[in-house]
Parts: C-alpha cells; sequence; structure tokens
C-alpha cells in the first residue's frame, strides 16, 4: 500500500506544470517603447520564441522554463504588461515554480530599470 501511494505521489509529481501565477503591471510608458523594452529584455536574458508586435505578445524559453508576455495598450502613454511562466518539461517539477517566478520579478525588474518609470502591480 505505501510502495502504491509513493509511486502514485512520484507520477504525479512528474507530470504535473509547474506554473508561477501571472504578474500584471502598468507602465506610465507609450506601448510601443514597453514592447521594444520587452523584446530587448528576453533577447538578452533567454531565448526569444516568437514575438508578435500587433497582439503584444512575446514567447520565450529560459532554461527548463516557457515564459510569455503580453504587452497591451490601456492608453495613449499607459500600457499593461502581463508576466507568465511554468516549468516546460516533464520530470520533477518540485522548485521550479521558485524559478518561474524569479524569471517574473527579474524581467519586470528590468523592465522598470530600462523604462525609466516603475510600474504598478494589478493585483
Amino acid at each position: 500500500m505505501r510502495r502504491v501511494l509513493c509511486l502514485t505521489l512520484v507520477a504525479t509529481a512528474m507530470a504535473t506544470a509547474v506554473y508561477a501565477k501571472g504578474k500584471t503591471f502598468v507602465y506610465e510608458s507609450p506601448r510601443d517603447a514597453v514592447y521594444a523594452a520587452v523584446l530587448a529584455i528576453v533577447a538578452e536574458e533567454w531565448t526569444l520564441e516568437s514575438a508578435d508586435k500587433e497582439t503584444g505578445m512575446v514567447s520565450f524559453r529560459a532554461g527548463t522554463q516557457d515564459g510569455s508576455v503580453l504587452v497591451t495598450s490601456l492608453a495613449e502613454a499607459k500600457t499593461q504588461v502581463t508576466v507568465n511562466a511554468k516549468a516546460a518539461r516533464a520530470g520533477l517539477s518540485i522548485g521550479l515554480g521558485v524559478d518561474a517566478k524569479k524569471i517574473q520579478n527579474k524581467l519586470i525588474a528590468r523592465l522598470g530599470d530600462k523604462l525609466g518609470v516603475k510600474g504598478v502591480e494589478v493585483k
């Protein structure tokens, strides 16, 4: 009975993708400037998978993590940025959620530095 329970727990841990809850920030900057800054940061830090300026979606790979950023215009000089990250591989996922959060935090911090304006987190 113990072996079955242990095997079930290991199998579940191996098959479960680990997501970090998306972080959303609003910046007092035009959408094009924010989008360009996001692209530059992703290219400097990780591997760019795809980018679509029209939709504002940027996808990237950071080691074993998949990440995405959605850049949305709220007003002429006000832009919303949502950063998501998750474990990209099957396997033991313990601790990968922490890595995903680090990726989110790094991108948000770098974006504020690059824009010269701090974003306001949307809860």
